[in-house]
């Protein structure tokens, strides 16, 4: 987080903004949800204020192109482990204690396939 009122702190955040590139994939409501966590108080991201202290203004600033999109991570740059973060966290290619069932697919039913998915 960034105090914009100091101004070396305000340019900092000025100058990540510039650097921006997109590249695609513009699932906004997840997006959405994902930054509403990391301004709360509560879990996964606990470093938020209190919704309780006076004067305590959240804002999540959303960036989109203005297509709402998503697709498998299948390629290269994803190390092709078709994993990335997600609305169930991350999903990873297997979790402790799951054997080699992704966290997405952990207690589904065995008629599940459970080694790809894809949307």
């Amino acid at each position: 987080l960034k105090d914009v009122s100091v101004a070396a702190e305000k340019q900092e955040l000025d100058d990540a903004i510039d650097d921006m590139a997109p590249t695609g994939n513009t699932n906004v409501p997840e997006g959405l949800a994902w930054g509403w966590r990391t301004v709360s108080s509560n879990q996964p991201f606990t470093e938020g204020r209190p919704n309780s202290e006076k004067g305590n203004d959240k804002v999540v600033i959303v960036l989109t192109d203005g297509a709402n999109t998503y697709s498998a991570v299948a390629d290269p740059g994803y190390a092709n482990n078709r994993s990335t973060y997600a609305a169930y966290g991350y999903t990873g290619l297997t979790y402790p204690g799951s054997g080699s069932v992704t966290r997405l697919f952990m207690n589904t039913s065995s008629a599940v396939p459970k080694t790809t998915y894809t949307d």
